[in-house]
């Protein structure tokens, strides 16, 4: 992985992808019945791999393949998160541990997803806000470990799809049901990218400005 990553940093995409195709296979094989006393790869290094090539993809212009790299890590990310205690900590808030090592992972995978199925065009946005909306509420309620940038990036493809979801419906249709959750989520967005932990990433929030001003000011 390292080596791969190393790869990427010096230009060498085309053996970065060849290598994360190669690995990911392997790690997805790991512990399925064609792997008899493999145990399977841990969920931590299987979400951390996938990103990266995701990532890669993603700057190359495939987010299909992103999304197939996502996916399986996506539902390990799940599994590993719900056998940690988020399944019960769901159902009943007084149980939640705000600590739990896996739910930023969750939530950056979401984000990823996310990326990846709105870059393949509107049909996939319904999609991509279920997750993003999922993202939202884990950052929000279940961990205090996510970073304030991560939550600002959520709230920014938030925002963007539900105005692009509220253009697609007629009339006052989409304003009432897709307006409120874009302002809210933009103006959410704004408040980690300009915090002192968000780091005044100033790109970030001039994008979530933009997109504020767009859903606002349609015409402008």
């Amino acid at each position: 992985f390292a080596r791969l990553r190393a790869l990427v940093e010096l230009g060498d995409i085309s053996t970065a992808t060849a290598g994360f195709d190669e690995l990911l296979l392997e790690m997805n094989k790991l512990g399925s019945p064609d792997g008899v006393g493999v145990p399977p790869t841990p969920p931590a290094l299987l979400t951390a791999v996938a990103g990266a090539a995701a990532e890669l993809c993603l700057r190359g212009g495939e987010p299909a393949k992103a999304e197939a790299y996502l996916t399986p890590a996506l539902a390990a990310a799940r599994r590993h998160a719900h056998h940690l205690g988020l399944s019960d900590a769901l159902e009943h808030p007084d149980l939640i541990n705000l600590h739990s090592p896996m739910v930023p992972t969750l939530a950056k995978l979401l984000l990823r997803m996310g990326e990846a199925l709105m870059a393949q065009g509107l049909t996939r946005y319904k999609h991509a806000v279920e997750l993003l909306d999922e993202a939202a509420s884990l950052c929000g309620h279940v961990t205090s470990a996510t970073h304030a940038g991560v939550h600002a990036r959520v709230a920014l493809l938030r925002g963007h799809a539900h105005r692009a979801l509220m253009n697609t419906l007629p009339g006052a249709g989409g304003d009432a049901t897709h307006f409120p959750a874009s302002e809210a989520a933009l103006v959410s967005g704004i408040r980690w990218a300009a915090s002192p932990e968000g780091a005044h990433e100033r790109p970030l929030l001039r994008a979530l400005l933009l997109e504020l001003a767009a859903l606002q000011v349609p015409d402008a």
